[in-house]
């Protein structure tokens, strides 16, 4: 998206980032959830919400084709105390990052998952890829 066309959307019209900061709110989103909180949030489908929402909000002002940028929006944490914006920090896909939870149950939990993997793979006739992520090091 060209830096005239973000201006515009965040700097003159008030409605885009309102819209934002109500749809975080609505999807049960922060910025200051923990890893755990991001992973149950996810698993729980809160990105499927933001998928919804993002489509009816964009639809409600009219600018289907700025969706995409919408998620990126939502999902960055770009609006300085200052009441500026720092274009740099609204970011597209990955949008977010976290640690595995799963890490902090120790190796044995880990390995009890490989095994199952392959205990899978072989009642399936199928390889599945053991992770080569050791316990921790994520």
């Amino acid at each position: 998206m060209s830096t005239a066309l973000e201006r515009v959307l965040h700097y003159q019209c008030p409605e885009w980032g309102d819209s934002i900061r109500a749809a975080r709110s609505e999807a049960g989103f922060s910025f200051d959830l923990t890893d755990e909180q991001l992973w149950q949030w996810l698993v729980s489908g809160g990105h499927l919400r933001v998928q919804d929402i993002a489509w009816r909000e964009v639809q409600n002002e009219g600018v289907e084709e700025f969706y995409e940028y919408y998620r990126c929006c939502f999902y960055s944490k770009y609006e300085l105390r200052s009441g500026t914006i720092d274009f740099d920090a609204i970011k597209g896909p990955p949008w977010i990052t976290f640690s595995c939870p799963a890490t902090r149950y120790g190796p044995e939990w880990w390995h009890s998952i490989q095994r199952a993997r392959v205990e899978l793979g072989r009642k399936l006739s199928v390889e599945l890829g053991l992770s080569t992520v050791a316990h921790g090091t994520d």
